[in-house]
């Protein structure tokens, strides 16, 4: 069995780019066909429908109105949140 000889990062990527460089074949420009468009039946990211909001990968979800609780501002990072009972 052969040992492999150290190679500095500079031969590593050599290697690299010619076996990336290997697998590219050349293609004419004009045969290319362009991706087509998102399919019609998927309605876009935003979108909304009776009182729900699609959220590409997580489908029609029901909005919450945006609601949240507004907190003290003063930067106090060690100010006491709870109790430790």
């Amino acid at each position: 069995m052969r040992k492999r000889q150290f190679q500095t990062p500079q031969d590593l990527k050599n290697i690299f780019m010619r076996q990336l460089c290997d697998n590219v074949q050349a293609v004419d420009h004009d045969s290319v066909k362009k991706p087509v468009s998102a399919q019609t039946g998927e309605p876009k990211g935003g979108e909304r429908k009776d009182g729900q909001v699609y959220l590409p990968g997580f489908g029609w979800v029901t909005e919450t109105g945006g609601s949240g609780t507004t907190v003290d501002g003063d930067g106090d990072i060690n100010k006491q949140v709870g109790t430790m009972d």
